[in-house]
């Protein structure tokens, strides 16, 4: 889907701005403050547009855009319906009101609005690849096949964001045949590793093991410096399987997921965000604020806005600079760390009140040392709290098992041993819906462990 961006289009005719500046030169300025991340400059100009020509659609397409990129999604429904109304004719403004309202999980809604920018310019092929994704989430794969090809004719062949995250929209509906042959027709279309990787993971859910192993070699082949595929191939043959994920593997999985991250977990009803805090709120009720909050593993910096209240300060951890740079835009930590978790931990002992970690750990098979770590970097009595996949006791003899989308699930027995033998004592452990994937719900562990007060006189001498 289509990122809401602010587009670098303005006409000179509607009237200046101020006495020496035209309105499209003062539109211009505040693009350009706007994709800088100068937001607060961005803001003010958008708003003085406003306030000399009321209704200035453009301004107020800019301005909801603003909003949605800090966070305040309904007040940027708002001002792009504005625009909408302004100029009925508007068609990118349809287009990012539908992303806004995808967001807010008015799917239904969205899709009318899709259509009716698609009506506007039928030659955009962002609506397009936006009611691919609808099409692919309400289970109507068909129209979904025929929405991509027909987004894949307008796209230009330069443009392999857009078709890398048209493929990876494809893979968040039930997989089925349709689904699939959308990828092989984009596949043969334009040989990318994005779309090998989407073309590998559905023929792998659709019990295709051997077919799914082939594309992933083709797709290790074309990038023989990329940790990727050899990681999936693990997953799907369960050979030669690691304890956990490369910080290779997440990086570049990561870099390559920031621009669409927020966006594709929103359409699988992605809860950790809401549980974490809900967790944090309930524990922490009468200890607020905190001292230092770890945001472990950060990303776009999703849970910021929701741990913030809770810190003097905040601290987040990633591998991806380019989760980073994404979090950075919403400027509510008071530092970002491009840092591998384990390591970092380790650097301060006893620095953190709390470690928050929203489906971090899902990259760690063996939790014995992050967890080690983790006892390290909290303070005697801090708190840690993290969610992960769940997997069936019965069917996970060593507690924990690489799942074929490259994720590691784990059972409830052996994350308790687990922090029992790291001197971490559990509060609470129980099982919760985490997001939908594949047309089917995805469950959890919700875990809140603290270290011991304790801890700190027995442990004496080390980290």
């Amino acid at each position: 889907m289509s990122n809401p961006e602010p587009a670098e289009h303005a006409d000179d005719s509607r009237g200046p701005a101020t006495v020496t500046m035209s309105l499209g030169e003062a539109l211009r300025l505040g693009v350009e403050a706007h994709q800088n991340g100068d937001f607060r400059s961005a803001e003010q100009i958008y708003r003085e547009i406003l306030r000399v020509k009321p209704g200035q659609q453009e301004a107020l397409h800019y301005l909801g855009l603003l909003a949605f990129h800090v966070g305040q999604v309904e007040l940027a429904a708002e001002l792009i319906s504005d625009a909408c109304k302004s100029d009925p004719g508007y068609a990118e403004a349809f287009n990012n009101l539908g992303n806004v309202l995808m967001h807010l999980g008015d799917v239904e809604l969205a899709e009318k609005i899709y259509s009716r920018a698609l009506d506007l310019r039928p030659n955009l092929y962002d609506p397009l690849v936006n009611l691919t994704v609808v099409y692919s989430l309400s289970g109507r794969h068909l129209q979904a096949v025929s929405m991509a090809e027909r987004a894949m004719r307008q796209m230009p062949e330069s443009d392999s964001q857009e078709r890398k995250e048209l493929a990876e929209y494809l893979t968040t509906a039930p997989v089925e045949e349709a689904s699939t042959r959308a990828l092989v027709v984009l596949t043969r279309a334009t040989l990318k590793p994005a779309l090998l990787h989407s073309l590998g993971h559905s023929l792998a859910s659709l019990g295709q093991t051997a077919e799914a192993t082939r594309i992933y070699r083709q797709w290790a082949s074309l990038d023989p410096t990329d940790p990727r595929p050899w990681h999936y191939i693990s997953a799907v043959s369960q050979t030669s399987v690691p304890d956990q994920a490369s910080p290779e593997f997440v990086k570049a999985t990561f870099d390559r997921f920031a621009s669409s991250f927020e966006r594709i977990l929103t359409h699988l009803k992605y809860s950790v965000p809401d549980l974490l805090r809900d967790s944090l709120a309930e524990t922490l009720r009468d200890r607020r604020p905190c001292g230092e909050i770890l945001d472990a593993g950060c990303g776009t910096g999703w849970c910021g806005p929701l741990l913030r209240p809770w810190a003097r300060r905040l601290v987040g951890v990633d591998l991806s600079p380019n989760m980073l740079e994404k979090a950075r835009e919403r400027q509510v930590y008071d530092e970002l760390l491009e840092e591998e978790l384990v390591d970092h931990l380790n650097r301060f002992p006893g620095r953190y009140e709390v470690i928050s970690a929203a489906d971090v750990l899902e990259y760690f098979g063996n939790l014995a040392g992050v967890m080690r770590a983790a006892r390290c970097g909290l303070q005697p009595g801090g708190r840690l709290q993290f969610t992960v996949e769940a997997a069936p006791s019965e069917e996970t003899p060593n507690g924990y098992r690489l799942e074929q989308h490259g994720r590691y699930a784990h059972t409830e027995e052996y994350l308790r041993q687990t922090l029992a033998d790291q001197q971490l004592s559990i509060d609470e452990c129980r099982s919760v819906f985490l997001r939908t994937e594949g047309g089917r719900d995805v469950r959890g562990w919700l875990v809140l462990a603290h270290r011991p007060e304790s801890s700190a006189r027995h442990q004496k001498g080390r980290p």
